[in-house]
């Protein structure tokens, strides 16, 4: 018996690992509510199943992850081609049955693209890991060090957000890291 999984985040490559065990929750949005995605729901909403948002992704492109996908090819003709075909292997398997000519075209001018974006789209989860049940349970400690390093390199919002009972909070003057 698999353990339900749910991945908070609002990156969108997750739901390739979309199961009957893994779910992805998307955090509010502007005044709207959590969306947590399981696979009945992300097929009704984009039409093909969520192992094949790797094909979508490899024709439609993702520019925050630099993957290229096929120049002129855009989200509705991607979910189209992906509704349609399954997979890029079928899609371009089945070249000559693509309309119109001039899709055809971008497709076969950009079958390299494609396939190297399905290759930078894909979440390798082959990796071997030896971890059993009881090394993953969450024991919530924190160690003053870690609370020290933290407060070294200035996350403010990190520190006031989850450590209020541990430490005083960080004055909000200081300057803060940025990532960016």
């Amino acid at each position: 018996m698999s353990a339900d999984s749910y991945i908070h985040t609002n990156d969108q490559d997750m739901f390739q690992l979309i199961d009957e065990h893994v779910f992805v929750c998307q955090p509010p949005k502007k005044g709207n509510g959590a969306i947590c995605w399981d696979k009945t729901k992300f097929v009704n909403e984009f039409g093909f199943l969520p192992t094949n948002v790797i094909d979508y992704k490899s024709l439609k492109g993702d520019p925050s992850d630099n993957i290229p996908g096929v120049y002129g090819i855009g989200d509705k003709t991607a979910r189209k081609l992906i509704q349609k075909y399954k997979t890029l292997d079928n899609l371009y398997n089945n070249i000559d049955n693509v309309t119109p000519k001039s899709l055809r075209d971008k497709l076969i001018k950009s079958k390299k693209d494609a396939f190297l974006s399905h290759e930078l789209a894909t979440i390798d989860t082959s990796i071997p890991f030896d971890i059993s049940k009881p090394d993953l349970k969450w024991e919530n400690k924190y160690t003053q060090e870690f609370i020290d390093k933290l407060k070294q390199y200035k996350f403010k919002s990190l520190i006031n957000r989850y450590f209020n009972s541990k430490i005083s909070k960080v004055d909000k003057k200081e300057t803060q890291l940025s990532l960016i």
